[in-house]
């Protein structure tokens, strides 16, 4: 998967309005962009949007940390970090037959080692990954913490599979 003829990564909390915008595009803005799909409840709404938009275009999926969605049933779930955050692996692994690009969005070091088996589990499972440093000023040093930490685990090819998002 190349990523480099890709022009803007769009992202779009998941719902029903939010994707169906995203689907209208034509296929030539559709060729240019990766939507980065933040994910909270109704997983139908994702698996609609992912068989119209197709095997052949990447997309990146993140789960939503924001707080008025932790309170869904699937934002809990995939935000449970038992057995080093299962459940979010096991959602990002129904999902490839699509080119998904799981997203890794963890900002505390609270449950570092079940970050780092997550890290670890996708970048062996998925051709890429992507993790998102948060800049915000109260967040920005333990994000850029946790990041330098999951890299240092990776090895030079590793690397070479993952894209870090800049979300100011």
């Amino acid at each position: 998967m190349n990523l480099h003829n890709y022009a803007y990564v769009p992202a779009v909390r998941m719902s029903l309005y939010n994707l169906g915008a995203i689907e209208k595009l034509e296929d030539t803005v559709k060729d240019l962009i990766i939507p980065r799909v933040i994910i909270r409840d109704k997983e139908d709404c994702l698996d609609r949007f992912l068989s119209k938009w197709g095997e052949d275009r990447p997309i990146m999926l993140e789960v939503s940390k924001y707080d008025a969605d932790l309170s869904d049933p699937l934002s809990r779930k995939l935000n449970d970090h038992n057995n080093h955050f299962e459940n979010q692996f096991n959602f990002f692994d129904s999902k490839r037959s699509y080119q998904i690009i799981p997203v890794i969005n963890e900002e505390s070091r609270q449950h570092l080692r079940d970050v780092m088996q997550l890290s670890r589990k996708l970048i062996n499972s998925f051709e890429k990954i992507a993790i998102k440093l948060n800049m915000k000023p109260d967040d920005f040093q333990e994000s850029f913490q946790l990041i330098n930490t999951i890299l240092s685990a990776f090895s030079d090819d590793e690397i070479n599979k993952v894209t870090i998002i800049i979300d100011l």
